[in-house]
């Protein structure tokens, strides 16, 4: 959601009604009577940080801020930081380009007169529409973020993610046990699916200095071909859900340090016990993470899982969908959350979870196997059988979130489709 920083000069009451109107549209704002507490010392850097952390600054012309030195100050960090100024007047100024001077800001910019009270909101739709316009916007994401319950495309937002909790998230033993057949949910028996793959990393003085993907090798040897596996980026895999697991090393280290303040990162002045008993020591250490669905999945923008019926595959890939769903469900108490994921940097994404035998199935995928399925009939099945009627309204949220990076589209069951293989291949 982006935020605003309110540039001004104290005393000047009008910028309240600006305020209000930018929070209605959904924007957070930083104002200082806000955001730096009575008894805060250093409240210079308080600014500071509010100007690194938001998006662009409201600067609220008035001829008491165009002499204020915090007002130049703010607008001249700002221009260092590269922050987007959207300046408008509220009070009347005789001078434009002198004040526009006076605040450090180049002559001869455009500027939203807000002097006349009478046209307050069709300037508070333009500034809108200018923030917009500068890749501002508030998007249905950053509301839901909110978790605002009077928001009735939140609360579609809400249905659509606990009907597919309701939808994957059990498993039922009727075919183990057809006279008892008990409803038992998803994570309590869920397990990891591993791959072939491992993190080895390098330590130096009790820290990771570097580390690398590969396949597991025997418990003992050492890897020959170090510094010749292939990169993350060959692999098509991101950098920062593998620091997160690096920092899980990070941790084991820190803990082991405390437990043993007498070892030393290179043990060559420990006796052999000592040395032996320093899993951190300096040097290659293999196999110290084994890589699974889950990790890949955090690290991929695109994945295909194959295996063997049975291997797993579907299941993965529900758990995956259900741990989304729950973290944006209100109230979810189930163990399903982000957390069992491991290491998503993502947040909570949207999930969209497409059996492929039932979108094939569809009257929306052209009978003529010639002719290729596209994005538009997935959408037209995603909106029509999947949503339907009560949650049509929610439809533009959900394909917005797919368009723009917000969701994760989810393609269950290939070997269940009910094509011939040649065929299937073929399309």
């Amino acid at each position: 959601m982006p935020t605003l920083f309110i540039s001004y000069k104290r005393g000047t009451t009008s910028v309240a009604a600006v305020m209000e109107k930018l929070k209605a549209a959904h924007y957070r704002v930083w104002f200082d009577r806000d955001d730096i507490r009575l008894g805060d010392q250093d409240w210079q850097a308080k600014i500071d940080d509010g100007l690194v952390r938001c998006d662009a600054v409201i600067l609220n012309i008035t001829p008491a801020a165009c002499q204020s030195e915090y007002v130049k100050y703010e607008v001249k960090k700002a221009r260092e930081l590269g922050k987007p100024i959207f300046p408008i007047i509220l009070e009347k100024i005789t001078d434009y380009d002198a004040a526009l001077r006076d605040l450090g800001l180049p002559e001869r910019q455009h500027l939203e007169d807000f002097t006349d009270g009478a046209d307050r909101d069709a300037n508070i739709a333009k500034l809108l529409s200018d923030l917009v316009a500068g890749g501002l916007r508030v998007t249905p994401h950053d509301r839901r973020q909110q978790r605002d319950r009077d928001n009735p495309k939140y609360v579609l937002h809400q249905t659509y993610l606990k009907r597919l909790a309701d939808r994957i998230g059990t498993l039922s033993l009727a075919q183990i046990t057809p006279a008892h057949a008990p409803v038992i949910l998803l994570e309590d028996v869920y397990v990891d699916s591993p791959t072939e793959l491992v993190i080895d990393v390098i330590i130096h003085d009790w820290h990771v200095v570097d580390f690398e993907v590969g396949p597991e090798i025997t418990p003992g040897w050492q890897r020959m071909n170090r510094g010749l596996l292939p990169s993350l980026e060959t692999l098509n895999l991101e950098h920062a859900p593998f620091e997160i697991l690096i920092d899980k090393i990070e941790d084991e280290i820190d803990t082991f340090r405390s437990e043993n303040p007498n070892a030393l990162p290179d043990g060559l002045r420990e006796d052999i016990q000592q040395a032996y008993n320093n899993p951190w020591r300096n040097g290659d250490k293999t196999n110290q993470i084994y890589l699974h669905l889950k990790h890949l999945a955090a690290a991929s923008s695109r994945l295909v899982i194959l295996g063997a019926p049975g291997s797993g595959k579907s299941t993965f890939v529900k758990f995956l969908a259900l741990c989304l769903a729950g973290a944006g469900i209100d109230g979810w108490e189930r163990a399903a959350n982000l957390a069992m994921l491991d290491n998503w940097p993502h947040g909570a994404l949207t999930p969209v979870y497409v059996e492929l035998r039932r979108f094939v199935a569809s009257k929306h995928v052209p009978a003529d196997l010639a002719t290729p399925a596209t994005a538009d009939h997935l959408w037209a099945y995603l909106r029509d059988d999947l949503l339907g009627d009560d949650l049509n309204a929610y439809a533009d949220d959900l394909r917005y979130d797919l368009e723009h990076g917000h969701a994760l589209l989810i393609l269950d069951g290939l070997d269940e489709v009910p094509v011939p293989e040649g065929k299937l291949k073929q399309r």
